[in-house]
């Protein structure tokens, strides 16, 4: 559990720091768990923080004092306990969650757009029963972008690439990439899909994934 814990905090640092990135933000990677921790529990003790970031409440604080006067994260007594501090996100943390909610709903909004428009094709060319996810590569985005280049729809213009993901509920065939082809060709000469990748994988009749995976980059 705590290797699993551990690597969700690896995960949402990566994430944090893209994020900042398309938003302008440049936080340090310890700063940026500390917000992380402080966005997931809301409030926090100098010494709860300490624990959850495996360092001292010396190290901690020395976070704490760049990251408050930044005001990312505000810092005031427990009322119920003196010699207790309580750290909390401040309002420029709290704007910076707010701008990465945005991003979320945006991006899931651009998924099920995209994944509404291409069911028919995906339907077609591989059968109703095929299973299939969207996701969008945003590290497409570049620096110079802004939030609003992911609105809904826009995948037909920008950069941003979507990754789909297609699982067929049956074994390879060796006409599979012809189809894919076919299912590319279709989209593009419709103005669905301007760009992006599919990862084909296979399921046999009890579920179980087959060792044929694919993936063609277009």
């Amino acid at each position: 559990m705590k290797s699993i814990l551990t690597k969700l905090d690896e995960i949402n640092y990566v994430l944090l720091h893209h994020y900042e990135e398309i938003i302008d933000y440049n936080i340090p990677p310890k700063q940026a768990l500390v917000l992380e921790h402080l966005h997931r529990h809301s409030k926090l003790s100098v010494n709860e923080l300490a624990s959850e970031m495996k360092v001292t409440p010396g190290a901690i604080s020395q976070l704490l004092a760049k990251l408050e006067q930044q005001q990312y994260i505000v810092r005031s007594i427990n009322p119920e306990s003196c010699r207790e501090i309580i750290v909390t996100l401040g309002e420029k943390g709290t704007n910076l969650y707010q701008a990465f909610e945005k991003i979320d709903q945006i991006i899931g909004e651009s998924e099920e757009d995209l994944k509404s428009e291409i069911r028919p094709f995906i339907e077609e060319s591989f059968g109703e029963t095929t299973d299939f996810f969207v996701f969008f590569v945003t590290d497409n985005i570049g620096l110079e972008s802004d939030i609003d280049s992911l609105k809904p729809k826009s995948y037909k213009e920008s950069e941003v690439a979507p990754l789909i993901f297609i699982t067929v509920p049956r074994k390879k065939s060796d006409d599979d990439e012809k189809i894919l082809n076919e299912l590319i060709a279709s989209l593009k000469s419709e103005d669905k899909l301007k760009h992006g990748s599919f990862a084909m994988s296979y399921i046999d009749e009890k579920g179980v994934i087959l060792d044929d995976e694919w993936h063609k980059d277009f």
